[in-house]
């Protein structure tokens, strides 16, 4: 029997009753139902079709086995969940029917008397018990494992390493090295436990995920006042969610561990304060980019032009590059789903759409998704977050990726009654837009006006310029050359990057009388840096292999003549077949869709630069 939890009622019900009730009652019980209570009057069924239920006679009280924790805990079924999930993990894990003995971890007192006992079944559960046919553990006193050992320990001035689980103190016990943890896991460390480590030195390390990070906080804040020393020692080459043995198994030694250990800084507590320590520096995780050497994940840009100046076109063309994993003038990029807020003139933004995919036909099916309407975020109390929200989870559902790149387009839209250049207005908005950021991960663009004075920069107050993390500028005019995107502003780099481009007309369909309907898409000119000559076309790693694989096909004196193709120019070709087959043994990639993938990319890519041509079968260097 289950329910919506997951998890199979039938075959944990009689461990969770022994757990809740004790001991049955032996003379009243049957082979698929326990009795309790001296007359029986609480009845669980443990097999048959009834398997997972209970009856208590004397209250009148029945129901499923959620039911019969709230009937012992209180409270309701999500909080009997939360019950289950803190004993037995998770339901995908557990299976109960199945599971064995495969770990027993007694925990003494400081005689050496038995208390109680932490058994680990597999699949991955863990249970406490008093004894093989009590899991009852209400009442018992809370203990440190190790206990004894750790006592003698601190006696003789020898540091104490708290670690996580059971497991890893035996592995630290077993190389001499005195150790503890409590019962029940990450977040389940008690004041009742820092008694015992008074006056002790004290070296937590922590599971290299954030439930690692939370329960060494917890611990070392419970023991601050009581141990003499706590220190945290991060063991930064852990695979994620590794552990001490796991560092171990990686061929670590314990010698190695203490070296690492006098080396750890004393432990302070977290400040609400965005303070870094000398020596934790390296805690401060590196910046990570969404457009390398240009926006960081989770950060956020301003684009911003005067009216007509290009910026809808740059911010669209560079989210469609995220989108589809396109290198971007030579950045490359972190690729992920973008959604695109375009608040006004959705219909012509559709015709953009279609014109840049035109262009990037290797890009057909990537995740830029367009949402057409404004939203409030000058107002703390609309909708707004939890519209953007909405999209971004219809587009987890399809994708099965979390968006990575929100475009606001414009400020102005999205602060509806507020003016740009009124300080209480836009700390308002970008309060708002830091909440959404926080709240999805994602980086933010928002896309704006330039003031008149275009010398002097974006509209509005100085504000949005102070807040962001990377102020972008368009410049010039496509009627007196190239259009210029500035980087005006850059966080912990250098400002003055220039990427220069054009608008090129593209036709995208034709209306109702005959007449041409027309978009424009991005040109790039030159290399990123926007002050080189334009000369050979820049490629990527894999664009260049292909290039090369090409080359040396040609060079082959056993190549196929030319047969037919109409360039004029050209004396020696092969078959796309051939030099596809020599490009795929070159990369070795693991499946044939990752090679597809990059084999259409790169050869659309070699194609529109001009750098290859084809024509029936034949491709040849142009």
């Amino acid at each position: 029997m289950a329910d919506g939890s997951g998890y199979d009622f039938a075959a944990i019900t009689e461990a969770v009753a022994r757990e809740l009730l004790g001991e049955p009652n032996k003379r009243l019980s049957k082979n698929d139902e326990l009795r309790f209570g001296t007359n029986g009057s609480l009845k669980v069924a443990i097999g048959g079709t009834a398997a997972g239920t209970f009856s208590d006679f004397e209250t009148g009280t029945s129901g499923g086995l959620l039911d019969l924790i709230n009937h012992k805990i209180g409270g309701d079924h999500k909080r009997a969940q939360e019950w289950l999930r803190e004993r037995y993990g998770s339901p995908e894990t557990v299976r109960c029917e199945t599971a064995r003995v495969v770990a027993v971890y007694p925990y003494h007192d400081e005689d050496g008397r038995k208390l109680f006992e932490v058994v680990r079944k597999e699949p991955k559960a863990f249970l406490q018990r008093r004894s093989e046919t009590d899991y009852s553990v209400k009442g018992v006193r809370v203990v440190p494992y190790h206990l004894p050992e750790i006592t003698e320990a601190i006696a003789m001035e020898r540091p104490v390493f708290i670690v996580e689980g059971e497991k890893d103190v035996d592995r630290l016990a077993s190389l001499g090295a005195p150790a503890t943890c409590n019962a029940g896991g990450a977040g389940k460390w008690k004041d009742e436990h820092s008694a015992f480590l008074k006056g002790a030195d004290v070296i937590i390390i922590p599971d290299n995920d954030k439930a690692g990070d939370e329960h060494a906080e917890k611990v070392a804040r419970s023991l601050r006042g009581i141990a003499a020393r706590i220190r945290v020692l991060r063991l930064l080459d852990l695979r994620n969610k590794g552990d001490v043995s796991d560092w171990f198994a990686a061929g670590n030694s314990i010698e190695r561990l203490y070296e690492l250990a006098e080396g750890a800084p004393d432990w302070r507590p977290a400040s609400r304060l965005p303070l870094t320590w000398l020596g934790e520096e390296d805690r401060v995780p590196p910046r990570k980019w969404l457009v390398k050497g240009l926006l960081g994940q989770n950060e956020m840009s301003i684009v911003h032009a005067p009216s007509g100046g290009g910026k809808s076109f740059f911010a669209l063309d560079l989210g469609a590059h995220v989108a589809a994993g396109i290198e971007w003038f030579d950045h490359a990029l972190f690729e992920c789903p973008v959604l695109y807020v375009a608040a006004e003139g959705s219909s012509g933004f559709r015709l953009r759409m279609k014109a840049w995919r035109q262009r990037y036909r290797e890009a057909e099916g990537a995740p830029f998704v367009m949402m057409a309407r404004s939203i409030d975020l000058l107002d703390a109390k609309s909708d707004a977050i939890q519209t953007i929200q909405d999209a971004i989870a219809e587009v987890k559902d399809t994708t099965g990726q979390a968006v990575g790149l929100i475009v606001l387009d414009t400020l102005s839209r999205m602060m509806p009654g507020g003016v740009d250049s009124e300080p209480r207005d836009v700390k308002a908005f970008l309060e708002n837009t830091e909440r959404l950021r926080a709240e999805t991960a994602a980086h933010i663009m928002i896309v704006h006006h330039s003031g008149k004075e275009t010398e002097r920069g974006m509209r509005g107050s100085s504000m949005l310029r102070d807040y962001a993390d990377t102020v972008i500028e368009i410049k010039g005019s496509d009627t007196d050359g190239p259009l210029r995107a500035v980087v005006m502003k850059q966080k912990d780099g250098e400002d003055g990057q220039e990427y220069r481009f054009n608008l090129l007309q593209s036709t995208v369909g034709e209306g109702e009388d005959g007449d041409a309907i027309t978009s424009c898409v991005l040109d790039p000119i030159g290399t990123g840096a926007g002050n080189e000559p334009v000369g050979k076309p820049r490629l990527s790693d894999r664009e260049e292999i292909a290039r090369r694989c090409l080359a040396d096909l040609l060079a082959d004196e056993s190549v196929t003549r030319v047969t037919g193709v109409t360039a004029a120019c050209v004396t020696r070709t092969v078959t796309v077949d051939q030099w596809r087959n020599a490009v795929r043994n070159k990369l070795a990639l693991d499946n044939d869709a990752s090679f597809r993938k990059v084999w259409e990319r790169s050869k659309t890519k070699l194609l529109r630069l001009a750098v290859i041509g084809i024509d029936r079968g034949q491709v040849w260097l142009a």
